[in-house]
């Protein structure tokens, strides 16, 4: 009886090890084949290009968000310089403007005050008028119209704020409150970097 105790024992035993083998061959496998993925990284950047984003956004109030925002526009269309910086900033407010437009459009065909309806609509319109802005502060770089490029830029900011005020006429809660904070550090931060490399007035 004791001997057949003994050799049950040992047969559990090595099922036992076999089955603890068999698993940690298979975890071994899966993170061997599967390694984890690599976090995103702007590899193609050079040092320098790195200086030149960190340098423009650090005269500004967000420079955290600066850099992060001009970094998710990357890569950029020509070789990175200040007036580059500039123009992947405009290009990150113009997209926000966009989203923030679809937005105000989706509140204003289900909303029912009427007062809260003509202020949406005057949003989607000076949303509008921001990517105009932005097309004209374009042209203006190409032509090195450093009066212009201010001008512009900083009708962009007012375009913004003037959103808000709607709002605050009525004593309404502003529904585009989360978009219109976020279009005006951007917006700032385009009139502070085209101020800090000299390319407006």
């Amino acid at each position: 009886m004791a001997q057949r105790l003994h050799c049950l024992l040992l047969f559990f035993l090595t099922i036992s090890l076999l089955t603890i083998t068999t698993v940690s061959r298979k975890v071994h496998y899966k993170y061997k084949s599967s390694p984890p993925s690599p976090s995103p990284s702007h590899s193609f950047l050079s040092s320098s290009d790195i200086d030149i984003i960190k340098s423009l956004c650090a005269y500004t109030d967000y420079p955290n968000l600066c850099v992060s925002t001009i970094e998710s526009e990357l890569p950029a269309p020509e070789p990175l310089h200040p007036a580059t910086v500039l123009k992947l900033a405009m290009k990150a407010v113009r997209s926000k403007s966009y989203a923030a437009k679809a937005f105000a459009k989706a509140l204003y065909h289900n909303a029912t005050d009427k007062a809260i309806v003509g202020a949406l609509k005057d949003c989607a319109d000076l949303y509008d008028d921001v990517a105009y802005s932005l097309h004209n502060a374009d042209e203006a770089l190409r032509n090195h119209d450093k009066g212009m490029v201010g001008s512009e830029l900083s009708s962009v900011c007012t375009d913004v704020d003037t959103c808000d005020e709607g709002f605050l006429e009525f004593k309404l809660p502003n529904p585009m409150k989360k978009y219109d904070d976020l279009l005006a550090k951007l917006a700032e931060i385009c009139l502070v970097i085209a101020q800090a490399a000299s390319l407006s007035t």
